[in-house]
């Protein structure tokens, strides 16, 4: 019985399937390594430089100034005014019985709250007039 085992064993290496298998053996053992590397090990690199290049600065160069008419009635001026946008990219996971994304909304009305209490305590004024929308 182990000379069998032991002769199928030979005529394997013998055959020419076995430098096939073996190539593909190696191919596979080497993207399973690559892909651990770059989930496992660098995956939260990868993932630092994704939020990273998401997150983009604009400015907007200054107003030109005041508009008259012809008889030097104002019709347009300059007004100071600032925008702010809450993105959330964060993940959430279920914890103590809620869902995580009860959780999300949690955060970020907690951050809008907070922004608004903020702006309040400034003594500047915010304007509710705006849209909001869900993404």
């Amino acid at each position: 019985m182990i000379r069998e085992i032991f002769e199928y064993v030979v005529s394997l290496f013998k055959s020419r399937l076995f430098p096939l298998i073996l190539v593909f053996v190696m191919i596979t053992v080497i993207l399973i390594n690559r892909l651990f590397t770059l989930q496992i090990i660098n995956g939260e690199s990868y993932v630092t430089d994704l939020t990273d290049s998401i997150k983009k600065d604009m400015s907007v160069s200054a107003t030109r100034g005041r508009i008259f008419d012809r008889n030097g009635v104002l019709l347009a001026y300059n007004e100071l005014a600032y925008a702010v946008t809450i993105s959330d990219s964060g993940t959430y996971k279920d914890k103590d019985g809620k869902k995580a994304t009860d959780i999300k909304n949690e955060t970020v009305n907690h951050a809008i709250n907070r922004t608004l209490e903020i702006i309040e305590e400034k003594g500047d004024k915010y304007s509710t007039d705006f849209k909001i929308g869900y993404i």
